[in-house]
């Protein structure tokens, strides 16, 4: 009878927190990691990424494949464009290729818009996600600040100074690093949480800049969260919380004239 294995690898380690091992493995990694508590945190973060990603990506595992791209409906088509004469071809490929050439031309007109709203929805989603978890809200506490401030900024390649909130009654607890938006093209994001008396909480989800590196400015609701969101040649950013209008547009116009230098603040918000 062979003796069960003791080495617990990094190939254990993600099958178990992807569910895949079988009962007695997972019993193994489970008693490996009760006596590893850095190998724990580490797992516990890909779990809680894991978390993330199918809070992001999940809903569309659901959504109604569209009649266009059924097989009978691609049959039917083929069928009946298998008789189309040699010059209509013809005229069709010069369409599709003029048509490539300019929806390649005006591709950053369509994607400005669309990476901004899909930037929104990942920082409204990442803010449902950690914002009432207690003790692991945040990866770097702000008491370890110099390392929260070098490790986002190198990792966004954009500086990442945490704004001073106090005096809208807001502090700061900590940040962490979020994976990227892959429609958005900015690389990953990082995530800074504050809270207030009332523990009360927002969130500011930084990228660096868009391909385009336009300015633009939206507010919009989400659900139960508001989310005021810009954009410059240097980064975006989005600020998430449930707090009343007024108070929201007061806390993210801080935080814009921090992340910009811009002391005269946002002059016009549109609603999304």
């Amino acid at each position: 009878m062979s003796e069960m294995r003791t080495e617990v690898t990094d190939a254990d380690l993600l099958a178990y927190v992807d569910g895949q091992l079988p009962p007695a493995e997972r019993e193994r990694v489970a008693q490996y990691l009760d006596a590893n508590p850095g190998k724990a945190a580490e797992v516990a973060h890909w779990q809680r990424q894991n978390d993330a990603l199918h809070a992001l990506f999940d809903p569309t595992g659901h959504e109604a494949l569209p009649a266009r791209l059924r097989p009978a409906e691609i049959a039917r088509g083929r069928a009946a464009n298998w008789n189309f004469r040699w010059t209509q071809a013809a005229a069709a490929l010069v369409l599709v290729v003029l048509g490539g050439a300019i929806g390649w031309a005006g591709r950053d007109i369509v994607t400005s818009t669309e990476a901004s709203d899909a930037l929104i929805q990942s920082a409204v989603v990442a803010h449902s996600l950690y914002v009432n978890e207690n003790r692991h809200a945040v990866e770097v506490a702000a008491d370890d600040r110099e390392h929260l401030v070098t490790w986002l900024s190198n990792r966004v390649t954009q500086p990442i100074n945490p704004p001073d909130l106090l005096a809208e009654g807001f502090t700061l607890v900590g940040g962490r690093l979020l994976p990227p938006v892959e429609y958005g093209k900015t690389g990953p994001a990082a995530q800074l949480m504050y809270e207030n008396a009332a523990s009360q909480r927002v969130t500011v989800y930084i990228t660096s800049a868009l391909p385009d590196g336009k300015t633009a400015y939206t507010f919009t609701s989400r659900g139960p969260h508001e989310a005021f969101y810009w954009a410059n040649d240097k980064i975006t950013c989005t600020v998430v919380g449930d707090l009343a209008d007024a108070e929201m547009q007061k806390v993210a116009t801080k935080v814009y004239q921090h992340l910009t230098r811009n002391p005269d603040g946002m002059t016009t918000y549109h609603r999304g």
